[in-house]
């Protein structure tokens, strides 16, 4: 629970409120933003507007735009990690269990794909290699799995 400062449709301070899970607020609308816009246009302040958090607020959790980008990245690639914690006992298969990593992986691109190339574009290096260090993880326990099987 926290204590938010809350804009009216003036863009005026009005009294403070209390929202529950304030940072998954602001991660749900950024990926919302993000996805309907682009990395060049999105900006703190039409978050703010569109979650109804301040942009001081905001800048409580995220220190600048592409700190809160990351972590929108790093929230739903952990999501898909989460859906592929039981790979081993949910599917029977070696090919099952790399088509499922498959489809997480073609779900996540399809969704972020326009907007890594945008940011790499826009910058020398794209920085996001440390979201593999898990996926590498679960298929290395998935070729150890199989490994013991045979």
């Amino acid at each position: 629970m926290n204590i938010v400062q809350i804009k009216n449709k003036l863009g005026m301070m009005i009294m403070p409120k209390i929202i529950e899970d304030v940072e998954e607020k602001i991660l749900l609308e950024a990926k919302d933003l993000l996805i309907n816009s682009n990395y060049t246009t999105f900006t703190i302040r039409a978050l703010s507007k569109k979650s109804g958090v301040s942009i001081g607020t905001i800048y409580n959790y995220f220190t600048n735009k592409r700190n809160l980008i990351n972590a929108v990245f790093l929230s739903d690639w952990n999501k898909a990690l989460e859906r592929l914690k039981n790979i081993n006992t949910n599917c029977s298969t070696l090919e099952e269990k790399l088509f499922q990593i498959y489809l997480e992986i073609d779900n996540f691109l399809k969704i972020y794909l326009s907007i890594f190339l945008e940011i790499s574009s826009l910058e020398s290096s794209i920085g996001h290699q440390p979201y593999l260090k898990s996926l590498y993880s679960l298929v290395d326990e998935i070729l150890i799995f199989e490994k013991m099987k045979v």
